[in-house]
């Protein structure tokens, strides 16, 4: 199926209103998707890493891990939206990258 293409702008409002389970949601619709493409490792459950999130320093790592791959399927630099994640931006970039790969 791969992944789907999302508002960033609808993502980011849709956070805010909800106080961060929507992008809760998009983060496991995106590990779904992830576990289903080819080109990353298939050995993840999509659910162990939503639940990483709310284990702290578990849920750094789900982060980089979740990077890593957005670099893997884009060929942007997972380091660096995992640093401008710090500063909320990087999830945000990241969603427009793999918008791209989408298309």
């Amino acid at each position: 199926m791969g992944v789907k293409q999302r508002s960033v702008v609808k993502v980011l409002l849709l956070s805010i209103v909800t106080f961060g389970l929507y992008w809760l949601y998009v983060t496991h619709q995106y590990h779904t998707e992830f576990a289903e493409e080819s080109k990353l490792n298939p050995g993840f459950s999509p659910v162990v890493r939503t639940v990483m999130l709310f284990i702290p320093l578990a849920n750094i790592y789900a982060l980089w891990l979740f990077y890593q791959d957005v670099e893997t399927l884009t060929g942007e630099s997972g380091v660096k939206h995992f640093v401008l994640s710090l500063v909320f931006i990087g999830y945000y970039m990241a969603i427009g990258a793999l918008n791209d790969y989408a298309a």
